[in-house]
Parts: C-alpha cells; sequence; structure tokens
C-alpha cells in the first residue's frame, strides 16, 4: 500500500531532512536543531507531513493496519526485553524513592553548620557594594562575576525577574566588562563570545550557543541566566549539566531578588552558626551607618 501511493518516498525523503537536523544539533551539543521557517528544507518538511497526513486521514485501510503494526512491534519489543507492567510500576516506585533520598539529603545540607563555608572572599567595599576576591579562581570569571554583583547590588530599584530583564543585564554587564582588563584574555574573549551567542540565540539571529568547558563560574553564571525564576531551578540545571560551582549562582540569584523576597529554606542555613549571622549583622549595621 505504501509503495502504491508513493508513501515510502516521501517517508524516507521526510526521514532524510529530520537526519540533517540531528546532525546540525549533535555538531552544537543539541539533540537535534531545526531548519528555521522560510528556508527550503523546512518547506519542503511541512508539505511532507501535510502529504502523510491527509494520505492517513483519508485512508481507514491504511490507518487501521499502521496501528496494527505498532501494537505487533510493541510487543515484540515488550517479550524481547522482558518488560511488562510490573517494570513500569518498579520504574515508577524507583523514581519515586530517588526523589524522596534527593529531598532528604537536601535537608540534611541544609542543616549543616556554617563553620565548613568560607566568607572571607566577600569585601564590603567603601563605594558601599560588595567585592568577591578569590585568587584560586581565574582572573576573567571573577572580574566579570564581581561586575555582574555591583551592578546588581547598586541598582536603584529591585526590577521583578524576566527574561526581558535578565537580557538587559547581560547586555549591560558584557558593555562594562569590556572595559575591564581580562576582557582581552583567551577566557575574557570566551566570556564576551558566549554571552554574546547567547543574547543572539534569545532574540532568533542563531539557533544554539555554547557554554565554555573548564571555565566554572562562567558556568554557574550562565545556569543563572538560564534559569533565574528558582534557586531549585538553578541547583537542577547545574546538578543535570555536573557544573559545580553553585555558590556563584546562588549568589547572582539572591542579589537579583534582595534578601526580604528568598524563601526561609534558603536563608535558614545562615542562622545556624551564631558567630557568623553576628558577623552579617555587624555587616548590615555598618552598612545602615553609612547611608
Amino acid at each position: 500500500m505504501n509503495s502504491a501511493n508513493n508513501i515510502t518516498n516521501i517517508k524516507e525523503e521526510l526521514q532524510q531532512i529530520k537526519e540533517k537536523e540531528k546532525l546540525m544539533g549533535e555538531s552544537q551539543g543539541k539533540t537535534r536543531v531545526y531548519f528555521k521557517k522560510g528556508t527550503p528544507e523546512y518547506e519542503r518538511k511541512c508539505k511532507l507531513k501535510d502529504s502523510l497526513k491527509e494520505f492517513e486521514e483519508n485512508n481507514v485501510n491504511y490507518k487501521s493496519l499502521l496501528t496494527e503494526l505498532n501494537n505487533i512491534n510493541k510487543r515484540i519489543i515488550d517479550s524481547t526485553t522482558g518488560k511488562s507492567q510490573y517494570d513500569n510500576a518498579i520504574s515508577a516506585l524507583f523514581t519515586r524513592v530517588s526523589d524522596i533520598v534527593n529531598d532528604l539529603q537536601k535537608k540534611f545540607d541544609a542543616g549543616k553548620s556554617l563553620n565548613m563555608v568560607d566568607l572571607t572572599p566577600l569585601k564590603y567595599t567603601l563605594s558601599g557594594t560588595l567585592l568577591l576576591e578569590d585568587t584560586t579562581a581565574d582572573k576573567a570569571e571573577i572580574e566579570f562575576f564581581n561586575v555582574l554583583l555591583k551592578i546588581l547590588i547598586e541598582r536603584d530599584t529591585l526590577e521583578p525577574i524576566s527574561d526581558a530583564y535578565i537580557l538587559s543585564l547581560i547586555e549591560n554587564a558584557a558593555n562594562v566588562y569590556k572595559t575591564c582588563v581580562s576582557s582581552t584574555t583567551e577566557n575574557g574573549i570566551k566570556i564576551i563570545t558566549c554571552l554574546r551567542n547567547y543574547w543572539k540565540y534569545k532574540h532568533n539571529a542563531i539557533s544554539g550557543f555554547l557554554i565554555p568547558d573548564g571555565m566554572p563560574i562562567l558556568q554557574a553564571i550562565m545556569a543563572f541566566f538560564l534559569k533565574p525564576f528558582g534557586f531549585d531551578q538553578i541547583e537542577r540545571y547545574m546538578l543535570n549539566k555536573k557544573y559545580t560551582e553553585k555558590k556563584y549562582a546562588m549568589m547572582l540569584w539572591a542579589a537579583c531578588n534582595g534578601y526580604a523576597a528568598l524563601p526561609k529554606t534558603f536563608t535558614a542555613i545562615l542562622y545556624q552558626d551564631k558567630s557568623r549571622y553576628m558577623e552579617m549583622d555587624d555587616l548590615l549595621q555598618v552598612t545602615y551607618n553609612s547611608l
């Protein structure tokens, strides 16, 4: 039936276009990159899909045979792998148990003492802003992080987080960072390129962007840009990507929201250690007196 209606050729041509999209995606570190609207490939794919849809809707026998074929293939796969409804139930149960274990781990981590947290790299400057001094980190990454932190802290108004605000923040931070010494270094150029490509991607000017390997602070910053609507989203994204320096993303997220807007689950650990929160209170008092 396929051959008689030229359906086989249509399916093969459609599959070839999909394979090209898959190859384009793999070259950019993605699963698939679709042809843009208006390209010959896009138009041809739409036409092929319409032809298939029209054929399937107008041929009851074909639709019935296709359903039967899919059922047969599923039974073959299940019999080969030994999969059954019990496997599905066990898989769902395992997922649930994993979620519970992850939640318990988060609660355990949240209860740890701040004695293990080193706050000494965080400095309060005479201009009334915060500065991170980390001699062990890459200079270009730290300098760009401080540019972002300064912009967020020195805002006159606390704007709600939105895609538009994040893109504006990226643009402003990139322009300021271009005046910094480290912006012309190898890693500085990588930072500028990454920001530029992400900005273009969000404006549909390019089909994708890459976050450089071996730059953990930039990876954390990009995690904040990509998932700015919740610290749990940032945490999940960084975990999936195996990005390690979560603290930088969380600092930016907290600075962007302001202390009053932070959930108690995020700030509770600050008050686990009296010496630490007294130190923070003293800093706040100094800041208030300088106003």
